[in-house]
């Protein structure tokens, strides 16, 4: 990754985001790195989301806008990725924020090691009424980043949002999100590059900035364990050997962990759906 002088694309997928757009653009606009190119992918938005996006782009020739009918988040960062023009790609939901630094001190680290694939950044919630930061489950400094943590332990121990990585396009070659999923899909996404085996660095400052608000994907219980279900499949159909059995064995951990986790959970429909769905795999 010789990135000296190189460009930045930014894909920015947005949904119904005419509340936080304009302050996610600003996040882009306001980094000190200003070798960059921002693509806003509307995807079939109905509110005020493409006013703001156009906007933006008249205000600053260095973004572009796109108009999709919708088809989630899958489909919105697979339209951008036939867009960008750069030598490295940004994932930028447009909810979320970037740190003024993230792109400078990212770039300093590439230009320390030419082979460097993926440049993950730490990464702060932060609430969305008043700004202030969330206490964190876990952080992503206390775990190593490799394929075998990232097929074993998301959503367990830890999970590494999107936006806390930049990738060179060498190694996106040839993957694109799963449209089938309409979350869990970034999971997917991140066991697929680091199958590659890339060139990691981290860089423990929190530079990615992760809104917490209501209409998150994660608030709604039924799309989570759909999706969740989708993507265990996808990823156990995709695997053989001992990281078949490895995986096999964390979904038999689920099992057991969900008959007492859930069993007094106030949803009882999604509860007893998801101890069908593991019960399920284990009939493979």
């Amino acid at each position: 990754m010789s990135v000296k002088e190189n460009k930045i694309s930014v894909i920015v997928t947005c949904y119904n985001q005419e509340n936080f757009l304009l302050e996610t653009c600003e996040s882009i606009i306001n980094q000190t790195y200003k070798n960059w190119e921002a693509i806003i992918i509307n995807d079939g938005s109905t509110d005020g989301t493409e006013k703001i996006a156009l906007a933006v782009c008249k205000e600053d020739s260095r973004f572009q806008y796109f108009y999709k009918n919708n088809g989630g988040v899958s489909s919105a960062r697979n339209y951008g990725l036939k867009k960008y023009s750069g030598d490295l790609i940004q994932f930028l939901d447009g909810d979320d924020k970037l740190e003024h630094s993230k792109f400078e001190l990212s770039i300093n680290e590439a230009n320390k090691d030419n082979d460097l694939e993926v440049i993950i950044t730490n990464f702060l919630r932060f609430k969305s009424k008043n700004g202030k930061s969330k206490k964190d489950h876990f952080n992503l400094n206390d775990y190593q980043i490799n394929y075998k943590n990232i097929l074993l332990s998301w959503d367990i121990e830890f999970t590494i949002p999107i936006h806390s990585g930049l990738f060179s396009v060498e190694l996106m070659d040839g993957i694109l999100f799963n449209e089938k999923l309409k979350a869990k899909e970034d999971w997917v996404f991140w066991i697929e590059l680091f199958k590659k085996d890339p060139k990691v660095y981290f860089i423990n400052k929190r530079l990615a900035l992760y809104r917490a608000h209501k209409t998150n994907m994660s608030k709604d219980n039924d799309k989570m364990f759909l999706n969740g279900k989708n993507a265990n499949e996808i990823i156990y159909e995709s695997l053989d050997g001992e990281y078949r059995s490895a995986f096999f064995k964390r979904l038999n951990e689920e099992l057991l962990k969900s008959r007492t986790t859930y069993h007094n959970f106030k949803d009882k429909l999604f509860s007893r759906r998801l101890l069908s769905f593991f019960k399920s795999m284990f009939s493979h």
